[in-house]
């Protein structure tokens, strides 16, 4: 089963994280994930504010930022919704 998660990874283009490692190359493992083969993917990490220290962890040793996505407000779902 084990090696059939593994293929079906493989060929993921995006991977969602919903529990943030508590180390960089945990992390940095799952990510690599979404990019074989010269292939570029996305990976979107989940985490609420006590595993913000993770994340800086994980921003300063690649040296970049990620961008921050924010759910939408209310407003914006009304507005969306509506149309």
């Amino acid at each position: 089963m084990l090696l059939l998660v593994e293929l079906i990874l493989v060929m993921l283009h995006m991977f969602i994280i919903f529990d943030i490692p508590q180390d960089v190359e945990s992390y940095t493992h799952r990510i690599g994930r979404t990019g074989r083969a010269g292939k570029s993917g996305v990976a979107i990490t989940f985490l609420n504010p006590v595993e913000m220290p993770y994340l800086k962890d994980i921003e300063n040793s690649r040296g970049e930022r990620m961008k921050m996505l924010r759910p939408y407000s209310q407003d914006e779902v009304k507005k969306i919704s509506s149309q």
